[in-house]
């Protein structure tokens, strides 16, 4: 799995200090596990969700406004991402909302026929 979050991090030009913060880990232990050193299962994950969390930030910038943030401003990232999370997380809740919505529409159409 690191060859293709170490693959990632080189494409998309994610600073490794970056995916650190983002991380909660030391620089020192993303570069252990970027160059396939063994690391603790715990920050192998937490380091890969960093980089997840990242991309898809940038993609949503790149789609939305075709624009990059600045990826040393961890402050900044750290509120955009959550803010991304949230959204989607909002959106998710919407659509099951109106699932729920239609299926008691329908139990409501059966019972008046």
């Amino acid at each position: 799995m690191y060859s293709d979050t170490r693959k990632t991090i080189e494409q998309s030009r994610i600073p490794r200090t970056t995916v650190a913060a983002l991380a909660g880990v030391a620089s020192s232990e993303v570069s252990e596990y970027l160059n396939g050193h063994v690391v603790s299962g715990q920050n192998a994950v937490k380091i890969e969700q960093a980089v997840s969390d990242v991309v898809d930030l940038l993609e949503f910038f790149k789609s939305l406004f075709d624009l990059r943030p600045d990826l040393k401003d961890i402050e900044g990232l750290k509120l955009a991402i959550d803010g991304l999370k949230s959204a989607k997380r909002s959106i998710e809740m919407q659509k099951e909302l109106e699932a729920a919505n239609a299926e008691i529409i329908a139990g409501l159409q059966h019972f008046r026929n």
